[in-house]
């Protein structure tokens, strides 16, 4: 809450001033808080205002030609009151109180304190009792009548709201048709978004609305009428629409089945056009129909973003794709075989294999942390990386720690990437490999021995100046080294029961005679059978390497 002063001056320009710190002076002089050097009738300090705990007292300086509060000499220091007029000269000073809230310079919302409370706005209805009422009594012509044929009014309205335009158009259409059907010509629409009131339409300048009225149309779902401002004992106080020559003024929700999703005010300065109950009902008829013209065309609009998202994803999603294998090289004394699904159009797991100039393969798998378009994006930024690693062959564990120093100076501090890189000698076995915070891949024997590769190093892109470890795993006839990202399994069913590490192993175990193709159908059919249904929660991504010959 804030105190402030409506100052009119000598040529009639109304402007306020927000009374900030503790002390306010007044006069000729420039070093004057407030400074007007050339009204002759000021003194060169003529009055000081000093705040008193939470009032502010005024006092005369010993000017020239005094000050008057309230149309009386001040003699001496006094309390100033809400709505008190102080006379200096040509200038008028009124004391208001409002909450700091200013929508664009358009609205601004005004407390009413304690003190101030009196009587309720002289006519208040909902939308409820408005159609209880129509289908209890039918039609009737009410006090508004005189002014508009509300049958004629609403079909126009319905007229004109069909025609499909942005929502920002809408507004103003609203607001227009809303001035005409009751005859006036100020008026503002505040609508709701993210939790607060925006101002999307106005005519007229400066609207000062009570948070009594505003809490009172959005939250009760109220209209409220006050037919003449003079004769209510909470607006009369309020000198800011004594300053605005406000007479009558409404206020209706803009309310849809659902929901109440802004406000229209309207306000007359004239004291012949008094705003009547017939008025208010139509208003509150009109703001409803326009309401849900509103949130037909958001929906309209959120639906026609969304149809736009997702050709677009489809399209990131192709893309993706052409950064994962279309099909395993052959390369004889190995069967590979890969396998990506990501959960949502695109995903942030990469995998891939590469024939390397010394004969040898490099077999990788990246899972990147998070999902959708941001670990995409990150996920293209490691397959580019590492198919320039795979151009010059080295160290699985060399490449690697030069892999996460440049994956750090483009990783967020909320993202990181677990990655496995091996590089497989297909006439030897010999499997030399990396593990950056992958879940340990399995390496199934074939007699039946199972296997894992955990060493290596922490996950990429946090630590920059890490050096990773190497580590070697051979490979005869007939093993299978089987690697695979946490979307496989913590996968869920139903009953939130995860797939597991050791239900995967058993599966890899009593298929280790099958092609890598087939194994991974196999380990897919069973992820599937397992699951029941339930959406995946992660993307998935399977990599197997079966060594064939010697």
């Amino acid at each position: 809450m804030a105190d402030r002063l409506l100052i009119t001056n000598p040529d009639g320009e109304r402007s306020t001033h927000v009374l900030s710190g503790n002390r306010l002076t007044l006069g000729r002089s420039h070093d004057n808080d407030l400074s007007y050097p050339e009204d002759s009738g000021l003194s060169r300090h003529h009055l000081v205002m000093e705040r008193t705990g939470e009032d502010w007292c005024v006092r005369d300086l010993g000017s020239k030609n005094g000050t008057l509060l309230n149309d009386e000499l001040l003699t001496k220091r006094a309390r100033l009151k809400v709505g008190d007029r102080v006379r200096v000269s040509r200038l008028t000073l009124v004391l208001d109180v409002h909450e700091e809230e200013d929508l664009q310079g358009t609205v601004i919302f005004e407390a009413v304190k304690p003190h101030q409370e009196g009587n309720p706005p002289t006519h208040t209805i909902t939308l409820g009792q408005l159609v209880a009422k129509g289908e209890d009594e039918g039609p009737a012509a009410g006090p508004g009548a005189e002014w508009n044929d509300p049958v004629k009014a609403l079909l126009r309205a319905g007229r004109d709201l069909v025609v499909r335009k942005p929502v920002e158009e809408l507004f103003e259409d609203i607001l227009d048709l809303s001035l005409e059907s009751v005859g006036a010509s100020r008026g503002v629409l505040l609508a709701l978004e993210d939790g607060e009131l925006h101002v999307k339409a106005s005519r007229g300048d400066e609207f000062h609305i009570s948070t009594m009225v505003r809490d009172r149309v959005m939250k009760e779902r109220t209209s409220l009428l006050v037919g003449d401002v003079m004769s209510d004992d909470v607006l009369r106080s309020r000198q800011s629409i004594v300053m605005q020559q406000v007479r009558s003024l409404m206020a209706v929700p803009l309310q849809t089945d659902e929901r109440v999703i802004g406000l229209i005010y309207i306000d007359s300065p004239h004291a012949w056009r008094q705003f009547q109950p017939g008025d208010l009902n139509l208003l509150t008829v009109m703001a409803n129909v326009a309401a849900m013209r509103i949130e037909r065309e958001r929906l309209a609009a959120a639906e026609q973003e969304r149809q736009i998202m997702e050709r677009e994803f489809q399209q990131a999603a192709e893309i993706q794709n052409q950064f994962l294998p279309s099909a395993p090289p052959k390369v004889p004394g190995l069967d590979l075989a890969g396998y990506n699904c990501p959960c949502h159009s695109v995903g942030g797991d990469y995998y891939n294999f590469a024939p390397l100039p010394n004969g040898k393969v490099m077999v990788t798998l990246g899972d990147v942390a998070g999902k959708g378009l941001p670990a995409a994006l990150l996920m293209v930024n490691l397959q580019a990386r590492v198919q320039l690693l795979s151009e010059r062959p080295g160290d699985p564990a060399k490449l690697v720690t030069t892999l996460n120093r440049a994956l750090h100076a483009v990783c967020p501090s909320n993202r990181f990437i677990t990655f496995f890189l091996s590089e497989i000698d297909p006439e030897t076995g010999e499997c030399s490999f990396c593990n950056a915070g992958h879940n340990p891949p399995f390496v199934i024997r074939a007699n039946g021995g199972v296997e894992t590769l955990a060493g290596g190093g922490p996950v990429l892109g946090i630590l920059p100046g890490l050096e990773f470890s190497g580590h070697t795993s051979p490979l005869s006839p007939g093993d299978t080294l089987v690697i695979y990202s946490d979307g496989v399994t913590e996968a869920n069913n139903m009953e939130g029961e995860e797939f597991g590490e050791d239900r995967l192993e058993r599966i890899l175990v009593d298929n280790r005679g099958a092609s890598a193709g087939q194994l991974v159908e196999t380990i897919n059919a069973e992820l599937e059978r397992f699951v029941n249904g339930a959406p995946p929660a992660d993307d998935i991504t399977i990599v197997v390497a079966r060594r064939t010959s010697a």
